[in-house]
């Protein structure tokens, strides 16, 4: 019987897979399912129990359960004919170190999203200035209590960006400074699985002018 795993964390592996499912019966095969152009983990794979009453077994006992911080979503996989083509969205990313805005589309239409920061509120209680360091929380001395709380807040800033991209298949990040290349950091340190269309420079744009750059390269 073959399953159909979801919601995996890109850090599961079929070592792992295969130690969960095991408990059930026996496993004939695994295969994650990876993003074809960068080789990383969907979050989703396919896993081959030898019977109908292990399959059913490893579906009740698994499906829910928490592994590396996901809640794991487990049912019987679907033939190619009945399963519903799914479309994963493209993004645009215009951002900045004070605010970020996100260009979702998709075949319903586009969702804009606004992430303001709070460095810059935070450098101001502090009395400092922006730094002009780029964004390297592990370069960061350990006695620089201030500069430690700037990285943690740009940290913070961008994993709610990274959140709000999701499931996305493509994405163009652009801005005016350094934030857009520390974004692309942070997601290959992350291993997100998305594939980047291009970093681009842009100055400070209307949301209009955003919306219509994303749908002219991404459309």
């Amino acid at each position: 019987m073959k399953l159909y795993v979801e919601n995996l964390s890109s850090e599961t592996s079929q070592a792992d897979l295969r130690a969960l499912f095991e408990r059930f019966g026996t496993v004939a095969e695994i295969n994650v399912v990876k993003d074809r152009m960068t080789g990383l983990s969907r979050g989703a794979a396919f896993v081959t129990m030898s019977n109908v009453g292990e399959g059913r077994a490893a579906i009740n006992g698994l499906k829910g359960k928490e592994v590396r911080g996901r809640l794991l979503v487990v049912n019987e996989a679907r033939s190619k004919e009945d399963r519903p083509k799914r479309s994963f969205p493209k993004v645009g990313l215009w951002i900045d170190h004070r605010e970020a805005i996100i260009v979702v589309l998709t075949e319903k239409g586009e969702e804009t999203k606004h992430i303001e920061s709070t460095v810059e509120k935070q450098l101001r209680r502090s009395g400092r200035s922006p730094s002009n360091e780029s964004f390297e929380p592990q370069l960061v001395p350990a006695d620089d209590t201030r500069e430690r709380d700037y990285m943690g807040h740009l940290a913070n800033y961008y994993d709610e960006v990274i959140a709000c991209i999701g499931d996305a298949e493509t994405i163009l990040i652009f801005g005016p400074g350094e934030a857009k290349g520390e974004l692309k950091k942070r997601m290959e340190r992350d291993k997100i699985g998305i594939r980047i269309v291009a970093l681009e420079t842009a100055d400070k744009m209307t949301e209009p002018q955003i919306v219509a750059k994303v749908k002219q390269r991404l459309f």
